[in-house]
């Protein structure tokens, strides 16, 4: 995986790292990033009620293509994960379905500080999904 650097001015750069593709047959919704080679697809059965009627008809097939989208802009958070490393930034970036009001989750990004670049670098051994 290549580097992806992250200056302080360049928190847009998060706009194009994630996006809630589409929404998929069997109450289903591909989550990808291109730019960090990842791909989950979200189990949103659950949420059955919601989206019946409206994205999914009765036997759980999309009525039309749909996309939802990835909030770009990060809550952010230092963390320090052991006593020896400098902090960290986590970054908590919600996963919105057909509105903002309509969270699937967030993706949790962590981002070392690169001195020599005098920028914040992803850090690939910490990242993840969380579900709502």
């Amino acid at each position: 995986m290549q580097n992806i650097y992250l200056a302080p001015s360049d928190l847009w750069i998060l706009r194009k790292a994630w996006r809630l593709k589409l929404y998929m047959d069997n109450y289903r919704v591909l989550v990808n990033s291109k730019k960090l080679d990842q791909s989950y697809i979200l189990n949103i059965s659950s949420r059955r009620e919601v989206y019946d009627g409206t994205v999914y008809d009765k036997d759980g097939k999309l009525i039309k293509p749909l996309e939802g989208f990835v909030i770009y802009l990060p809550h952010l958070h230092p963390v320090k994960n052991d006593g020896s490393m400098p902090y960290r930034l986590e970054a908590l970036q919600d996963i919105a379905g057909t509105a903002h009001y309509n969270q699937l989750g967030y993706i949790v990004t962590y981002w070392k500080y690169d001195e020599y670049n005098n920028s914040w670098i992803l850090d690939p051994e910490y990242f993840f999904v969380m579900l709502e």
